[in-house]
């Protein structure tokens, strides 16, 4: 996902989406390179992760 939004926002986003989108049926999520080794990376990945396991007849990762 890019964006210039935040960690926090993409993951309202996120969530927003699955909430709310009645005809959504599958969403994959693309991690692409993280440059950043800030410990900050991890937890968004961890809280995708988290995300995906919640939704997880919907959402995939990739």
């Amino acid at each position: 996902m890019r964006s210039p939004l935040n960690a926090e926002q993409k993951m309202s986003t996120l969530e927003s989406l699955v909430k709310y989108g009645k005809n959504l049926k599958k969403m994959t999520v693309r991690i692409l390179d993280m440059k950043s080794s800030h410990s900050s990376a991890d937890d968004f990945f961890q809280e995708i992760c988290r995300f995906r396991c919640l939704n997880r007849k919907i959402v995939s990762i990739e």
